[in-house]
């Protein structure tokens, strides 16, 4: 049976690569924020097994660095930053994420 228009509203073809590419760099950067913040859990309870085990430590402080610069991203969306200059925004805090990463890593190791 055919579904009329207000039951397709909504409808995603999961198995179409279109769909996967028609997909806004701020749901990528929503979904990725709320992965990261899954992996913070066992990464802490990691930490706290192996406070001294430096592999921990770095990925600990690279999933908050990550989870982090998301969340300034959604404060400067929330503070006014215009949407439409979504993907330059998302480019800067991976950019001073990164930067984060390389100092943290070189303290690390």
């Amino acid at each position: 049976m055919a579904m009329s228009l207000p039951e397709q509203v909504g409808k995603r073809e999961l198995t179409q690569l279109r769909t996967w590419k028609a997909t806004s760099p701020g749901m990528w950067a929503w979904l990725t924020q709320r992965l990261a913040a899954l992996a913070l859990v066992p990464l802490i309870l990691l930490h706290i097994t192996y406070p001294y085990k430096v592999l921990a430590q770095f990925l600990l402080v690279m999933a908050v660095v990550f989870h982090g610069m998301l969340g300034i991203r959604v404060l400067l969306i929330d503070l006014g930053v215009n949407v439409r200059s979504e993907k330059v925004i998302l480019g800067i805090v991976s950019f001073i994420g990164l930067i984060v990463l390389f100092l943290a890593g070189q303290h690390l190791f």
